[in-house]
């Protein structure tokens, strides 16, 4: 009864518009991938209705943050019967997977009704033979499959038997999404910039985005390992790579207890005037790629214990930037390693050895700023070839 209910709705969003683009996205990080697409087809005189389904909750928690008003569910269980139901509401005309989503239900029912493509593809090196099996099955419904580089095209004709022909090298949208941010929202920029200067005056700014519990520590540690003449010129911003009320708990407790003064962000728009904390923890969703915006130093989180998060939001900004060892899930944290703008930190030790050694650094756009704009351009090779597959789309 709710897919039915859910299906009505979808129908009286669609009857406005000539044409519907489906994009299917695991999560935040994903619908991000996303967005130069959409906002490039929304820009148009006459856009499609976009509708966009995640596999987690955290991505419709994203896009609830950020206050976006582009038509959004979460993901069915995984049969045609189900997406059948949707997607005859939705009549799409073309059906974007970005990178990992490859449900076996929804691909099969997307080829019924539209032509079904996947951005933004890359490799899985070590990938079993059952597993590579059933990918190269699953990439059978994929009528374009646009990759972000040779390799990734290599791997996709020869472990998944893709022909040549239905392969595009076009780069990672990823980078364009990074930029999209640094021009888009300048605005938002300078409102930050703005308060925390009036609350926080005359302090430099660490943000460390996508923070977990080891990242936490090992920032806090090098914080109270900074010379004197140092810390008290420093605001460490944290940001949790998760948003929810316990574990800001935790982030609080864990920051008292190595002996440092923290505030909330939403506790701000209550300070009149400064404040002596050390450290701001931003119980907010949605804004870290503006964060770095107003940031003298960067520090990406996730690595002290699994795998990177996003790197390019702060190379975006030209930052300074560190980083855990545990990195190399990431081709871009890859990059940039390899480039020396990405700095490797094991411990709190060569973290506040870094940070010490980047005080003096100017706020001026470095290289990685311009590294990220040069590998811009995937989303204006893919909307052309966008086209043309809608025009082929099933009647």
């Amino acid at each position: 009864m709710l897919i039915r209910q859910h299906a009505i709705t979808m129908v009286r969003m669609r009857v406005k518009h000539r044409s519907c683009v489906i994009f299917f996205c695991s999560s935040a990080g994903e619908y991000e991938q996303a967005r130069p697409l959409i906002d490039r087809l929304l820009a148009r005189e006459q856009p499609p209705h976009i509708h966009v389904f995640f596999f987690s909750r955290s991505g419709i928690e994203f896009m609830h943050a950020r206050r976006e008003t582009i038509a959004h569910s979460l993901a069915p269980i995984d049969t045609v019967w189900h997406w059948g139901t949707l997607f005859a509401a939705l009549q799409p005309d073309a059906c974007i997977v970005v990178r990992h989503e490859w449900w076996p239900g929804f691909l099969a029912t997307a080829r019924e009704y539209a032509k079904v493509c996947l951005i933004d593809g890359t490799r899985s090196p070590g990938t079993t033979l059952f597993k590579r099996s059933m990918k190269a099955r699953l990439a059978g419904f994929f009528d374009r499959i646009f990759v972000v580089g040779p390799d990734d095209a290599d791997w996709f004709s020869r472990e998944l038997g893709i022909t040549r022909a239905r392969l595009a090298v076009v780069g990672d949208t990823k980078y364009d999404r990074a930029r999209d941010r640094v021009l888009s929202n300048p605005n938002l920029i300078s409102s930050l910039a703005t308060d925390l200067e009036r609350v926080f005056p005359e302090r430099y700014r660490l943000v460390a985005g996508s923070v977990h519990t080891p990242d936490v520590a090992a920032l806090c540690a090098a914080f109270r390992k900074l010379d004197a003449s140092t810390s008290k010129k420093w605001l460490l911003v944290l940001v949790p790579h998760e948003v929810s009320q316990g574990k800001t708990q935790e982030i609080l407790a864990q920051v008292r207890s190595a002996g440092l003064r923290i505030v909330r962000m939403s506790q701000l728009a209550d300070e009149s005037g400064p404040i002596s904390a050390e450290v701001l923890l931003v119980d907010r969703m949605g804004i870290l790629a503006e964060l770095y915006g107003v940031a003298r130093l960067g520090y990406i989180g996730g690595a002290m214990h699994h795998k990177v998060h996003n790197v390019l939001e702060a190379a975006a900004h030209g930052l300074a930037a560190a980083c855990g060892p545990y990195y190399k899930n990431s081709a871009e944290a890859v990059r940039l390693v390899g480039e020396g703008m990405l700095k490797v930190v094991t411990d709190a030790d060569r973290l506040t050895n870094w940070w010490q050694e980047n005080a003096s650094r100017t706020s001026q756009p470095g290289q990685s700023a311009e590294r990220v704009a040069a590998l811009c351009g995937a989303t204006a090779l893919i909307i052309p070839e966008l086209d043309t597959v809608m025009r082929k789309s099933p009647t």
